[in-house]
């Protein structure tokens, strides 16, 4: 298959020796089959203790729990989720015209 839905792989990286220590994805998800649907990420910000990631998901982008959005409007949306320094939980997930 050429093509189809987009995800993003973050992964916490051990700079002396290139080990992965850590790894979450983040996608979107179509609320009609509940099929993956694709999330591209524009911009990673980190602040000494939390990773923002501003990403552009479709529909439809996913809460903190990782259960979908409800949006309003067309996608693609812009999203931002913050996880903790370590990536095992997300502190919290929003999307501009979605709840």
């Amino acid at each position: 298959m050429v093509g189809g839905p987009k995800v993003a792989v973050i992964a916490r990286i051990n700079p002396a020796n290139g080990e992965v220590n850590y790894a979450t994805f983040l996608s979107a998800k179509k609320p009609t089959d509940g099929q993956t649907n694709s999330l591209v990420v524009n911009k990673l910000l980190w602040n000494g203790t939390n990773l923002t990631v501003q990403a552009t998901s479709w529909w439809t982008p996913r809460r903190a729990n990782t259960n979908s959005m409800t949006c309003s409007g067309l996608s693609p949306y812009q999203y931002i989720a913050v996880f903790t320094g370590d990536l095992t939980k997300v502190n919290s997930a929003s999307a501009v015209t979605c709840s």
